[in-house]
């Protein structure tokens, strides 16, 4: 086995400092310049997902909130017709009372 006992000087020691420290800065450009790439990608696609979950959700709610506004119509209109339509117990009394006279006076059997 052959050494290189070539002597460094102080000089050559401070280029191969300077030249290793461009290559590394050079190589964390090119990978800062990846990353975002990659990061804003990745951000990109989460706000689509998001926006797409947000829209169905409006969506679905809006959903709900008109059937909800359906039932509720329903139940006044059917509140309104009872209260239309309602008879007092005084005068279903009275009611049946002459429909049992005249069934009687008719001879219906029930």
């Amino acid at each position: 086995m052959k050494t290189n006992t070539k002597k460094i000087t102080m000089n050559d020691l401070a280029k191969s400092i300077e030249k290793l420290a461009e290559i590394t800065a050079n190589g964390f450009v090119g990978m800062e310049e990846r990353l975002t790439k990659k990061i804003s990608g990745e951000v990109s696609s989460l706000e689509e997902k998001l926006n797409t979950k947000i829209d169905k959700l409006e969506e679905n709610l809006t959903k709900e909130i008109e059937g909800l506004k359906n039932q509720l119509e329903g139940k006044n209109k059917r509140i309104d017709h009872f209260a239309e339509n309602k008879i007092s117990k005084t005068t279903y009394e009275k009611l049946v009372t002459r429909v049992d006279f005249i069934e009687e006076k008719l001879e219906i059997v029930r």
